[in-house]
């Protein structure tokens, strides 16, 4: 009993960080830096590595907690609990990151949005339609799964891992994608009016880290392919059965 209400609370605790910890970065990225407010105690080049160091600690956390080696000395330590614990030391280096984010005054291009309301309305819209789009493909990619709540959940019902009830070409998916929308995200760091010297470096570095760490295959795209098709079908003829 005590056990389940430790786990119950866990989960609760890692859905409402990773909540808190999206809604920050969906600001950190999309909204425009005030310039005028911009605190510099130290030169651009500093600010610079500090970020660097930042994103290198988001990078490390990252691969060191999905590489297998970790994977199999942990896993017997926590087996349900793990996938949650990656999240939560994820959103814990996120956070780190925006907290301690140094922004500079460099800009390598600035386009003025203010006097330009089509403008404005364009870099506005991708922002919102790339966002939209990424929180749909991860709600369509079993999301509690990759957040870890569905394994804590089916570990208090007793029930198997729910990795087990997943096809193999489905595995092998979140293998090489671990984290769906790349195409997104990228948009999303690039497609900005005012791309400072701090803003270069996070969309450089990351748009690199995510290209190396997916390799999504062929067979990949064509499993992909073949549950848009079954999902097609299946709306097609629940319409043709409702219209009957």
């Amino acid at each position: 009993m005590l056990q389940t209400a430790m786990f119950l609370l866990f989960g609760i605790f890692s859905f409402t960080l990773l909540a808190g910890t999206t809604f920050k970065l969906v600001r950190f990225l999309s909204t425009q830096p005030d310039q005028e407010y911009v605190i510099k105690d130290s030169s651009n080049l500093v600010m610079i590595v500090v970020d660097f160091c930042l994103l290198l600690l988001f990078m490390v956390q990252h691969s060191v907690m999905t590489s297998k080696s970790i994977k199999k000395e942990l896993w017997p330590l926590c087996k349900p609990l793990y996938r949650t614990l990656y999240t939560i030391s994820t959103c814990v280096a996120l956070q780190t990151l925006m907290y301690f984010w140094q922004r500079t005054d460099i800009s390598l291009w600035l386009i003025n949005t203010e006097d330009a309301p089509l403008t404005s309305l364009f870099f506005t819209l991708v922002q919102i339609f790339c966002w939209m789009i990424l929180f749909l493909e991860n709600t369509l990619t079993e999301p509690f799964f990759l957040i870890g709540i569905k394994q804590l959940y089916n570990h208090i019902q007793g029930y198997r891992s729910p990795k087990r009830f997943f096809s193999r070409q489905f595995q092998e998916l979140l293998s090489h994608m671990p984290h769906p929308g790349t195409t997104c995200f990228i948009l999303i760091l690039w497609v900005f009016p005012i791309m400072t010297l701090d803003r270069w470096l996070l969309a450089t570095v990351l748009t690199m880290y995510m290209c190396k760490s997916y390799s999504v295959t062929h067979q990949d795209y064509l499993y992909t392919e073949q549950q848009i098709q079954t999902a097609e079908y299946v709306t097609m003829s629940t319409s043709t059965t409702i219209t009957e």
